[in-house]
């Protein structure tokens, strides 16, 4: 594997032992601020899935910082007003977060999520797919 760009070597040596939550490894919104990204993404649109907590909202806190239009998607429409609070929190002028209603267990719904997020945006640079779906009954290990 090649050796990482010159802006993340700040952070090789804390990721060598992490110790867990609260240990000496930066948060994404510490690494947005660190390389000065802070309004820099405001031409960029992104799409999360599964944002309706932990790690997509995690993710959506910091890209958000960068400027970039938001879209996030979620299967409950409370989760997903929460999620925009906690998302928002910290840069309260930046640009709107969308919210894109989204079952990933009905294929049917994840075609009219696909058509309505077209129909709000000309692009799409940035997809993280953080959503899963989960087999129930789960499969047995191999």
């Amino acid at each position: 594997m090649s050796p990482p760009s010159q802006a993340y070597r700040p952070y090789l040596e804390p990721h060598q032992d992490p110790a867990g939550p609260g240990d000496a490894r930066p948060t994404a919104i510490q690494i947005v601020k660190d390389l000065g990204l802070e309004g820099k993404l405001g031409n960029m649109t992104v799409l999360i899935t599964g944002c309706s907590a932990g790690l997509g909202v995690q993710t959506a806190r910091a890209l958000y910082l960068t400027g970039a239009k938001i879209y996030i998607t979620v299967r409950d429409e409370q989760k997903g007003q929460n999620a925009i609070e906690a998302i928002t929190k910290d840069a309260p002028g930046g640009q709107a977060v969308e919210v894109v209603y989204m079952d990933l267990g009905n294929f049917s719904s994840v075609r009219a999520a696909a058509k309505d997020f077209m129909s709000r945006s000309d692009r799409l640079n940035i997809l993280i797919n953080n959503a899963g779906k989960f087999p129930y009954p789960p499969t047995p290990s191999l």
